[in-house]
């Protein structure tokens, strides 16, 4: 809670209603996880529709101090979950529970797990990293509830779109110690550390191999339906996902050093300033990247 009020400082108060209301604002997206079922919660209009509440009214302090609640060393951040109390319009529903697709089945699993507001009258919120390190899987989910990529796009003229872009950028960091190295016991702190950090890196791996998959799902879509009638995308459309991660930074001894910069609010200025050169390096080195500005310059 102290952490919220912190950040309510920083951000003066601002709600997502403020944010949204300002002109050319972005599409914020943050994301916590659900320490109950391990699963995301998105601070979207569509999940809190869920639950019967207004995201536009949410500070965005909260959604932080929530994504950046690390298990056991920050508190969980909870709400009241009013599931019931709205008209159904207000709680869309995300697929259905029977379909084919594994991740739709998910998907509404999950979003059913809320609509009980008497099994599940409160929700615990810890940091995002647990379930998605990447920030991409929200992005990941809201394609697939839509069927498919031309439906992100509902508001896009036929033939106005020439190039889509990715940029995903993989922030985990390595461990601190490394437990296999060693027979001895782990200490508390090291399992700790270890079941968090260990519990995200997994999850950054499933999320890269999700985007892979629908990378080509989506290549596919856009193969077949570029340049057709009503379609939003040109003929010339093109998609192009790059992937960032400190792991591509090609010197070892600067890659090691900057994989081990600590998990915290606070980070020493070199450090900062090493870990911008290195990112903006693996990023224009990224072969993806290098083929997406050759692509841009085919549009002049």
């Amino acid at each position: 809670q102290r952490l919220a009020q912190r950040l309510d400082e920083l951000y003066r108060g601002l709600t997502f209603g403020d944010l949204k209301s300002r002109p050319h604002a972005p599409d914020l997206m943050v994301t916590a996880t659900d320490l109950t079922t391990g699963a995301p919660f998105d601070f979207t209009p569509e999940q809190f529709g869920l639950i019967c509440s207004d995201l536009d009214r949410t500070p965005l302090s909260f959604a932080v101090a929530a994504s950046s609640a690390v298990p056991i060393l920050l508190s969980p951040m909870t709400l009241k979950n009013h599931a019931g109390e709205c008209a159904p319009a207000a709680t869309p529903p995300r697929g259905p529970a029977t379909s084919d697709d594994y991740r739709t089945r998910l998907l509404a699993l999950s979003a059913q797990s809320y609509r009980d507001a008497k099994e599940r009258p409160y929700i615990h919120l810890v940091d995002g990293g647990v379930s998605d390190n990447t920030g991409a899987r929200l992005m990941l989910d809201r394609l697939l509830a839509g069927g498919s990529i031309a439906s992100s796009f509902p508001d896009a003229p036929p033939g106005s779109i020439h190039r889509m872009v990715l940029i995903t950028v993989n922030s985990e960091r390595d461990l601190a110690e490394r437990i296999d190295a060693s027979d001895q016991v782990p200490s508390t702190g090291q399992v700790i550390e270890t079941l968090v950090f260990g519990a995200g890196a997994r999850e950054t791996q499933v999320t890269l191999a999700m985007l892979n998959d629908d990378h080509r799902r989506w290549q596919a879509e856009l193969m077949r339906t570029r340049g057709t009638p009503g379609s939003p995308f040109a003929a010339d459309a093109e998609l192009h996902i790059v992937s960032v991660s400190l792991h591509d930074v090609p010197d070892d001894k600067i890659r090691h050093s900057l994989l081990r910069v600590p998990t915290a609010f606070t980070i020493e200025g070199r450090d900062v300033q090493e870990l911008q050169k290195a990112g903006a390096e693996a990023l224009r080195s990224a072969p993806a990247f290098i083929r997406l500005r050759e692509s841009l310059g085919r549009l002049k």
